[in-house]
């Protein structure tokens, strides 16, 4: 934690130190100061006791051509699914609050329902993919995330929306994903060599203010002995939790079959959304690499995308 000697501005508000500020808001934060750099004093925490920092888990599902994966340059995101949670430090572990999809088409508002779980899924239908994905956009302003977390999101779900995006042309209002006003999302492509699995080319998503977990690295590079890698399956060993069963090659066909196949998808696409959060609850992903990040003074980001080579 940090305290400012001297003065300051609150940003927005009047404050004590100065009568009124002259400077605009930068960040999506909920306090906002401007202050010279040696004004601010770091002081080490005395206590192992961890934030309710906001997690944001993911996924999405694409329209695709017979027989083919979906290609960025001609098929469309049909379902954005997302859960938010939080750290309960007091009662450990992880709470979540909020299940949401939004959907492209029609679906009937009857089929908002609470789960088992008694928290209630929403099903958002939207009218194009540009809709859905203003919406998505919103949704990192209006939960505040401080971890965003998916299953092969970096070379899959990242990499599919921000294509989409700047097909649409949308790469100006709906790539502000983080918590810098008027700052856009961007990635990069870094490969890498190793003797046990080759060449590798991965994509890092930059969403400034959030940390981007892909549990599917994390799982891979923690050198589990899996016989398969798939989501059902790591679901299956870590968490004895299974998903329904929908082929790949069918997700389009029944989507595009009426409201009752798009909430198929839709609560398939949630299920998907959840698993990354319950995966991290169950092996202390996020605990794990706040620790380390304390003990390296490393951030996170940093860790999760070079912590094979800093070991």
């Amino acid at each position: 934690w940090f305290s400012i000697v001297g003065s300051y501005a609150l940003v927005g508000q009047k404050n004590n130190n100065l009568s009124s500020s002259n400077y605009l808001l930068c960040t999506t934060c909920d306090f906002e100061y401007t202050t010279s750099r040696p004004q601010l004093l770091l002081h080490a925490l005395q206590t192992d006791r961890v934030a309710p920092f906001k997690l944001m888990g993911f996924d999405i599902e694409c329209d695709n051509s017979p027989g083919k994966f979906p290609e960025a340059s001609e098929n469309a995101v049909i379902d954005i699914g997302v859960t938010v949670g939080f750290i309960d430090s007091t009662r450990g572990g992880m709470t979540i609050t909020h299940k949401l999809v939004l959907v492209l088409g029609f679906i009937e508002e009857e089929f908002d329902r609470p789960d088992s779980d008694g928290v209630r899924t929403q099903y958002v239908s939207c009218s194009s993919e540009e809709e859905l994905m203003k919406k998505f956009n919103a949704l990192f302003a209006g939960h505040e995330p401080d971890f965003v977390l998916g299953y092969n999101s970096n070379n899959f779900d990242f990499k599919y929306l921000y294509e989409r995006i700047e097909i649409l042309g949308l790469a100006q209002s709906c790539l502000q994903w983080g918590r810098l006003k008027g700052v856009s999302v961007h990635q990069r492509s870094v490969k890498t060599a190793s003797n046990q699995r080759g060449c590798r080319e991965n994509v890092y998503t930059t969403i400034h203010g959030r940390v981007p977990i892909d549990m599917y690295t994390v799982i891979v590079n923690s050198n589990f002995k899996l016989r398969s890698y798939k989501l059902d399956a790591v679901a299956k060993h870590f968490l004895n939790m299974s998903k329904d069963d929908v082929p790949p090659n069918k997700i389009s066909e029944i989507h595009h079959s009426g409201p009752p196949g798009r909430l198929k998808i839709a609560s398939y696409c949630v299920q998907d959304a959840i698993l990354p959060l319950h995966l991290g609850d169950k092996l202390g992903t996020v605990l794990f690499y706040l620790q380390l990040a304390r003990l390296t003074r490393l951030t996170c980001v940093v860790l999760l995308e070079r912590g094979n080579q800093l070991r």
